[in-house]
């Protein structure tokens, strides 16, 4: 994910040419990244079976296996994103729920966590998923207004209005 967190940073800075790129030859870059993912990926099944990550002993730290498993993780990863990329340029998905989701992923990405580790006293793993969306959600919404209310008090914004799906 850092990988892509720095690739995501370099295509955010040069979207437009980017993404005029993709589009002036979407079927050759969507052949090209579909099997450019495919290989990668059974490259990456390869390198897991045969290598991995946890192969160290008293005589062999195994870095070399480490390395050559990222490797092509990090391609495969890549070549996903990408693919991903190129897909959502034709594909549009769009519905409240995604749109209240769009609006707190900040904030849900960074309480989730809380709630995973908070909610492991619950038995039964669809019960204890439902338990972590549901709280994470609430949470989330909830700091999201809180914080919303905060910034634009500081830059003495006027508060933006709810938005239709209105949680709360």
């Amino acid at each position: 994910s850092t990988l892509l967190f720095f690739l995501g940073l370099i295509v955010g800075e040069y979207e437009e040419p980017f993404l005029d790129l993709l589009k002036k030859h979407y079927a050759i870059y969507t052949i090209l990244f579909t099997v450019g993912f495919l290989v990668f990926r059974q490259i990456t099944a390869y390198m897991l079976l045969h290598h991995g990550y946890w192969t160290e002993n008293a005589l062999s730290n195994g870095y070399g296996d480490k390395v050559i498993t990222l490797i092509p993780q990090l391609c495969m990863s890549f070549f996903f994103v990408i693919l991903l990329i190129l897909i959502s340029l034709k594909c549009r998905f769009q519905n409240p729920v995604l749109s209240f989701l769009g609006n707190i992923s900040l904030e849900l990405y960074l309480i989730h966590n809380l709630f995973i580790e908070q909610l492991d006293i619950i038995t039964g793993t669809g019960l204890y998923v439902l338990a972590v969306l549901l709280c994470s959600i609430l949470a989330a919404a909830l700091l999201h207004r809180f914080d919303t209310l905060l910034i634009c008090k500081i830059q003495r914004q006027p508060v933006p209005p709810k938005k239709d799906y209105r949680p709360f």
